[in-house]
């Protein structure tokens, strides 16, 4: 149901209007960012999700900016769904997840719901129509720890990372600019739980790279690459740490005063993973390690990271960190 429908029939005559295609945490950021700058009056916000959005909880925006945000519920992998909303805006932010086939194991690899997003957006002025893609920097795959920027060759590892790029080839009919992004922090988006079930971590010698990017820093850019960035172009969106992944977990153990976890060898999580205490997700995580790097970033989309890197982050918020612990039921 829509949130209002006479502002529903004003955003199709307001080419200003930003249509959000899956609202999570990072689509509740960028309107909580634009609610709180000056002079953002002129910027309405459709926001679409599966679910129906209670954009009243958690003040999500500033009284003033109330007008300027409409909500709708929908499922976007019907076509119908997709068509009622696909001419209302000439600005579009695609953060949707990638699905496959059904019960078709040969099409594990292909990105269905994007694939039907892209063909009926082509069926509405697509050549006036401005968009930001929210892929992943899993396309690019294992490169050894090597630097990776955005004309490095993607050979993805796992079905999910094969989707992100199936869909990126799809939504480039669109011309729309791509974000790549790796691994997305925030205050609330830490590895607490993992930490506190005392999984174990590689050995240094086995370690791989891991590359991050703070949640408002990520708002920020999907946001001004609708206005900055080129059509077609891919971007990394990546902070300027350079941690393995072993590095981060300690690191954010001793922000929040929790035990550091063990150090184990590949072959022993892989023993945790077949009992199913580590979920094949977590798994592949190890199995790709790369350096993500991106000039792109600073010299095209003109982005000043809010946090540079993740140390930076730990250093400012050290004191609501510590208090993390305490608020975790224990095990």
């Amino acid at each position: 149901m829509y949130h209002s429908s006479n502002a529903l029939f004003e955003s199709k005559h307001n080419r200003k209007t930003i249509v959000i295609y899956g609202f999570g945490k990072v689509g509740k950021e960028i309107i909580r960012q634009r609610s709180k700058l000056k002079g953002q009056s002129h910027v309405k916000f459709l926001c679409v999700s599966r679910k129906k959005i209670d954009l009243s909880a958690g003040n999500l925006y500033s009284k003033n900016f109330s007008n300027n945000v409409m909500s709708v519920a929908l499922d976007l992998d019907y076509a119908e769904n997709i068509k009622r909303v696909a001419s209302l805006c000439s600005m579009i932010i695609v953060l949707i997840p990638t699905k496959n086939s059904e019960g078709n194991p040969s099409n594990k690899n292909v990105d269905n719901r994007t694939r039907l997003l892209t063909i009926e957006l082509l069926k509405k002025e697509p050549k006036r129509k401005k968009g930001v893609y929210i892929s992943t920097t899993g396309v690019y795959g294992n490169k050894n720890g090597n630097k990776t920027y955005e004309t490095s060759s993607c050979i993805p590892t796992n079905n999910r990372s094969f989707r992100r790029l199936d869909a990126e080839t799809k939504i480039r009919k669109l011309n729309f600019h791509i974000l790549r992004v790796p691994g997305i922090y925030s205050i609330n988006r830490l590895p607490i739980e993992r930490l506190l079930k005392k999984i174990p971590v590689l050995h240094k010698e086995e370690d791989v790279y891991t590359n991050h990017i703070h949640e408002s820093d990520l708002a920020r850019a999907a946001y001004l690459a609708l206005f900055r960035g080129r059509r077609s172009r891919i971007t990394n969106v990546v902070d300027n740490s350079d941690l393995k992944m072993s590095d981060y977990m300690d690191l954010i153990a001793s922000a929040t005063g929790i035990d550091k976890p063990e150090r184990a060898s590949f072959a022993k999580l892989n023993q945790l993973a077949a009992k199913g205490l580590i979920s094949n997700m977590a798994m592949s995580f190890l199995q790709d390690s790369r350096r993500v790097k991106s000039e792109r970033l600073v010299k095209e989309l003109g982005i000043n990271l809010i946090y540079s890197n993740v140390q930076d982050f730990v250093n400012e918020n050290r004191k609501q960190l510590s208090t993390i612990r305490q608020r975790t039921p224990s095990r």
